[in-house]
């Protein structure tokens, strides 16, 4: 019976100790992702800043053109498209 017994309580600490053992490691992988994630953060963050340096430098914001403009002539007139029988 005491056999039994101190195997029982055995079995129980093992059950027990099992998460506290593995608690560090558990923290340590946590650690881990956290770094990863404000990695990422930090390159997103350096991505869109250069995307926005870089609209930035684009010269022509006023500037309307003409795709058309050069085989339009401005003596044609402006036809609507309806014919009169």
């Amino acid at each position: 019976m005491q056999i039994r017994s101190l195997l029982a309580a055995c079995a129980a600490l093992t059950i027990l100790a099992g998460p506290l053992l593995v608690a560090p490691a558990a923290a340590e992988e946590n650690e881990a992702m956290s770094q990863a994630r404000r990695l990422k953060e930090k390159r997103e963050k350096e991505t869109d800043d250069a995307y926005r340096r870089s609209l930035n430098n684009i010269d022509n914001k006023d500037v309307r053109q003409d795709p058309w403009g050069n085989i339009r002539s401005a003596e044609q007139p402006a036809t609507t498209g309806t014919k009169k029988k």
